[in-house]
């Protein structure tokens, strides 16, 4: 009778942790896709007058993020105005960019810990050769930030971590979503990347 008993208790064991498991892999992954959509909401909403999403791509160097997140403030402005301008005048969006948010979660807020970032590294990407054009690097921008998204209750969280390169013609969002907020270094984690070219 022992040794059935110590049988079952080890199964059992082995079916909970796997279905625990399994249950914050679902976690991190739903964490990941929420705040996918969220850039993307975001980067396509806040566009500016040629069509370029507002996360910065400009191939200056060395970056400066104070200079990249003026240069964000003026676009944001110039979006403004032009939905201010249209006839009849479209809704307005955040006015500040620290005003922009996606799942209660403020997306530019240049706070710890969950701080929007341009890093000091720039992202290269090489266009291949179209044709009679001769293939190239563009310089762009890598820049990143951290979501925490309140699941309605104001106690349960997903949260995820999301770095944006992009240049001017390309854009690529990986997504890293983890299965509990107070522990994102010991907790399961899921990855989704979007890559896109940019019109």
């Amino acid at each position: 009778m022992l040794l059935i008993s110590v049988s079952i208790s080890t199964i059992l064991t082995k079916q909970i942790y796997f279905s625990n498991l399994s249950r914050d892999s679902q976690i991190a992954y739903y964490a990941a896709d929420n705040a996918l959509s969220c850039a993307l909401s975001i980067d396509e909403t806040y566009v500016d007058d040629f069509g370029i999403g507002i996360f910065p791509y400009s191939s200056s160097i060395p970056v400066d993020p104070i200079a990249e997140r003026t240069a964000m403030e003026q676009t944001l402005a110039s979006i403004q105005s032009r939905r201010a301008a249209t006839t009849p005048a479209m809704t307005p969006l955040a006015p500040t960019l620290n005003d922009i948010q996606c799942a209660q979660s403020r997306i530019f807020v240049p706070t710890s810990p969950y701080s929007f970032t341009i890093n000091q590294n720039v992202f290269s990407r090489i266009v291949p050769a179209h044709g009679a054009v001769p293939a190239s690097t563009e310089i762009g921008r890598t820049s990143s930030f951290f979501m925490k998204m309140d699941l309605g209750d104001g106690s349960t969280f997903r949260c995820a971590k999301i770095t944006i390169n992009k240049t001017q013609s390309y854009r690529q969002i990986i997504s890293q979503g983890f299965s509990r907020c107070d522990r994102p270094d010991g907790t399961i984690e899921r990855a989704i990347i979007n890559t896109s070219l940019l019109q």
